[in-house]
């Protein structure tokens, strides 16, 4: 995927500092009270589970650089004080962190990244394995939070998913399922996500769906030729999720396919906006914590992704948009908005297979430039 557009980890912090900044600064409102002792809410005084003095260790986190306040108080300064240890956090999006780490491995300790590219980390040598055994928190997690990139690598901490956002007072028959993309009435009227966003070859596994069929590299021209059928009701194909809120914003189209917390925004623009999870089921990705395979501090690498995963750290780490990876993190209905978040949620989406992308990229985005660009 080219790293400079749309990815869940850059929209998720970016969309949320304009959609959801008034929920996140009640939420750190509420962390100042007279007591310090709720460490459900605050980033100070925090039991943490396994915690032990490192010595003044220094830990080297590469991850995303939204909301960076927030996750410095609510889930790197715990850390810190129950470890007794300095975590420098480098930031930037995945295809910019993956090559630096490619160029210096032995600079860093940790790395977050979305499944995809972490399968990509993993391939080329980057990723130490790590034990089920040395999570204590592991167990506790969603079973489609476990293994997102095969058994030994680390776990997921949050989820994301595909759904529909459309203007029901526009489109007035209710949509309720993938195949509505292709009805008639929604000439003129459609977004989707360019082959080269996250949620894009996805649209090939929906397509392949349609065909009653799972993607595989001998059904994705089939796939590809059922979506180029989506075409009379193409306004734009999109790579950046904030065009999706200024065509909806200025009218230009109706409907989009779009990842949940990229929604937000368009749903908070009218009540008339409306999100669906199709009835079929969806498409979704994990953001994963691993162990970097040159890593001089392993142990406290592998104490940090437990930490991750822990109930009161997953609570307070929902405050920065990331949805919980295991099942009792309780939140309320306005906190889980444009999250992938409970049992049935989560149970709806299916994850692509990885390798199968890697491996027909290439092909498979000139297969959709020559079908379906319709920028061109």
């Amino acid at each position: 995927m080219n790293s400079n557009n749309l990815n869940p980890q850059v929209t998720r912090r970016s969309m949320l500092g304009l959609a959801a900044l008034a929920g996140s600064a009640l939420a750190l409102s509420g962390c100042d009270t007279d007591s310090d002792s709720d460490a459900s809410s605050t980033g100070t005084d925090v039991t943490v589970e396994g915690a032990y003095d490192s010595n003044g260790a220094q830990l080297v986190i590469s991850t995303w650089g939204f909301n960076s306040d927030q996750k410095r108080e609510l889930v790197f300064e715990p850390f810190e004080k129950a470890f007794n240890c300095t975590i420098t956090v480098e930031e930037g999006n995945n295809g910019d962190r993956l090559a630096k780490i490619q160029q210096k491995p032995e600079s860093y300790d940790i790395i977050q990244l979305s499944d995809y590219y972490m399968q990509q980390a993993i391939d080329a040598g980057l990723v130490a394995k790590i034990s089920p055994s040395d999570l204590s928190n592991y167990d506790s997690l969603y079973d489609k939070a476990k293994t997102p990139n095969g058994e030994g690598y680390g776990p997921a901490y949050t989820f994301t998913r595909l759904g529909i956002v459309y203007d029901k007072s526009v489109i007035t028959e209710p949509i309720t399922s993938w195949a509505d993309l292709w009805r008639s009435d929604l000439a003129g009227k459609l977004t989707i996500p360019d082959f080269s966003t996250t949620a894009g070859p996805w649209m090939l596994n929906i397509a392949a769906g349609q065909l009653g069929q799972e993607l595989t590299a001998d059904n994705a021209q089939a796939a590809m030729d059922k979506l180029a059928e989506l075409k009379p009701n193409l306004v734009k194909i999109y790579t950046k999720s904030s065009d999706v809120v200024n065509m909806f914003n200025q009218g230009e189209v109706s409907c989009a396919v779009i990842l949940d917390f990229s929604s937000l925004t368009i749903q908070e623009a009218s009540d008339d906006f409306v999100w669906v999870d199709p009835t079929e089921g969806t498409w979704g990705s994990t953001n994963v914590t691993d162990v970097c395979a040159k890593s001089a501090n392993a142990d406290l690498a592998k104490a940090f992704i437990n930490y991750t995963l822990d109930k009161d750290e997953q609570t307070r780490n929902a405050q920065t948009g990331d949805a919980p990876s295991r099942p009792d993190v309780e939140l309320t209905e306005d906190e889980a908005k444009g999250m992938t978040y409970g049992e049935d949620v989560v149970n709806s989406i299916q994850l692509p297979d990885l390798e199968l992308l890697i491996e027909n990229k290439a092909t498979w985005q000139s297969m959709w430039n020559n079908q379906l660009n319709t920028n061109a």
